[in-house]
C-alpha cells in the first residue's frame, strides 16, 4: 500500500482528515510508516534484521509476544501483540502485511480504544488528534511537549501533501445498514448494504461512486441493478476469488447490471467521464450480455477485462484498444464472440487474432464502407459496443 491508500483506508473508517494525519503522523514517528519494522533495540539484542525476525514469526519458530515493538504502530505488550498474531492468522498473511496491519489498526480503534476514535473523528486540528494518539493510543514512554509537536508535525505534513486531494478523497459517509436513505435520484443507500446475514450493522458509501451509478443511470436511461455494494470484511472473508484488501470493504466499489445493456457498452461509458478516476473491471461471458461491471474510485485508473471467472483477468490499457492480427488476450475473446455473433467467424474463442479472427474483422469493416481494413479499431469499438 502507499501512503495515499492508508489515508483513504483510513478515511474510509474515520471519515475526518484531521483525524487521519494525526495518527499516519503517530505510525510515521513509530515505524516510518514500515509494517515489517522491528524496534531498534530488539534487532541488537536478538541479533537479527527486520526481515529474518517476520520469517520466523511467520514460520512459527520464534514466539511473537516478547515485549519488542513491531509494525507500523510499533505494537509492544503481549496482548496487543497476541491480538495483532492472531489478526494476521485470521487473515492468511504475513505479521508484516501492511494492509492487514491497517486493519488492525481500525479494529483496535473500535474495540479497546474507542475514545481515541471519536476524538479522531471530531477532531478540528491534526495537533488535536496527533496528541490524542500519544496519549491514549501509542502511549510512549515520553510524551513532553517536544514529542507532541514533533509527531503533529509529521501529521501536518501529510495533511498537507494529501488531505487536498479531494478529487481523489471525496466525501465518505456512513449509513445504517437496512434504513434507506436518498443518496441520489435513483439510489438509496440500502442498495449499497453489504449481502451477509447478520455480519455488520453499517454500510459505508463513498460519493464519488453514488456520482458515477447515477451518470450511468442517467445516460442509458434503464435501471442499474447493484450486485454488490459494500462488503465488510466478514462477510468479504467468506465470498470465494474476493481481494482481502477488497475495495468493497471500504465503500469505494460496486458491481453492477444495467438492464439490456452489454457490460462493454457500460464499461466503455464511465471510460468517457472526464472526473472519473478509478478502476473498471468488465466482466463479459458472451455477446448476449451476461456479465457485470466493477466500478471503484479508488484514485487511481486501471481497467480489466474477465472472459472467463471473477478471477483471472488482462490489464489493458483501454476499453478502444485496437486488435489486429498476431493480437492475444481477453479484449481478442470479446472481438471473437462478437464477430461470431453475427455470422462473421466460426472460429475457437480462444484470444488469438490469427487468420480466420483477422478475417472476420475485415468483414465487419466491409459491412460499414471500410473496405480491406484487417484492423479492429475505435470505430469497430464504437459500433459493436455503442456508447
Amino acid at each position: 500500500m502507499s501512503y495515499q491508500n492508508i489515508y483513504n483506508k483510513l478515511m474510509a473508517e474515520i471519515n475526518n482528515a484531521y483525524g487521519v494525519c494525526g495518527l499516519m503522523g503517530n505510525l510515521k514517528a513509530e515505524s516510518a510508516m514500515r509494517s515489517d519494522n522491528l524496534q531498534d533495540s530488539g534487532n541488537r539484542k536478538l541479533g537479527i534484521t527486520d526481515t529474518e525476525y517476520v520469517a520466523q514469526v511467520d514460520s512459527g519458530s520464534r514466539n511473537f509476544v516478547d515485549n519488542i515493538g513491531f509494525g507500523l504502530a510499533q505494537w509492544t505488550s503481549a496482548g496487543r501483540k497476541a491480538s495483532l498474531l492472531d489478526f494476521a492468522k485470521k487473515y492468511g498473511t504475513s505479521i508484516a502485511d501492511e494492509g492487514m496491519q491497517v486493519d488492525f489498526i481500525i479494529y483496535e480503534l473500535n474495540n479497546g480504544y474507542k475514545a481515541v476514535l471519536k476524538k479522531l473523528k471530531n477532531a478540528t486540528s491534526v495537533k488535536e488528534a496527533s496528541d490524542c494518539v500519544v496519549k491514549k493510543y501509542e502511549r510512549p514512554a515520553n510524551q513532553g511537549e517536544s514529542v507532541l509537536n514533533a509527531r503533529a508535525k509529521k501529521g501536518q505534513a501529510i495533511y498537507d501533501e494529501y488531505a487536498t486531494k479531494r478529487e481523489v478523497i471525496g466525501t465518505m459517509k456512513i449509513y445504517k445498514k437496512g434504513v434507506a436513505f436518498q443518496l441520489s435520484n435513483n439510489f438509496k443507500s440500502t442498495e449499497f448494504d453489504c449481502n451477509g446475514k447478520g455480519c455488520c450493522s453499517e454500510t459505508p458509501i463513498h460519493s464519488n461512486l453514488v456520482k458515477v451509478l447515477q451518470q450511468v443511470r442517467d445516460h442509458f436511461g434503464v435501471s442499474v441493478n447493484l450486485n454488490c455494494g459494500y462488503r465488510c470484511p466478514t462477510h468479504n472473508a467468506k465470498v470465494s476469488g474476493a481481494s482481502k484488501n477488497s475495495w468493497h470493504m471500504k465503500g469505494y466499489a460496486s458491481d453492477i447490471v444495467v438492464k439490456g445493456v452489454h457490460p462493454m457498452r457500460v464499461a466503455r461509458f464511465v471510460e468517457t467521464l472526464p472526473d472519473f478516476n478509478g478502476r473498471i473491471g468488465v466482466y463479459t461471458w458472451d455477446d448476449k450480455g451476461s456479465g457485470f461491471v466493477h466500478i471503484d474510485v479508488r484514485g487511481t485508473n486501471s481497467r480489466a477485462v474477465y472472459t472467463e471467472n471473477n478471477t483471472q483477468y488482462d490489464t489493458v490499457a483501454g476499453f478502444s484498444v485496437s486488435v489486429k492480427q498476431g493480437s492475444k488476450g481477453r479484449l481478442v475473446k470479446v472481438v471473437q464472440r462478437k464477430l461470431k455473433s453475427m455470422g462473421l467467424y466460426n472460429g475457437a474463442i480462444d484470444g488469438k487474432c490469427g487468420k480466420g479472427t483477422t478475417a472476420g474483422i475485415m468483414k465487419f469493416n466491409a459491412l460499414h464502407g471500410r473496405l480491406q481494413d484487417t484492423s479492429w479499431g475505435p470505430k469497430c469499438w464504437n459500433e459493436a459496443f455503442p456508447i
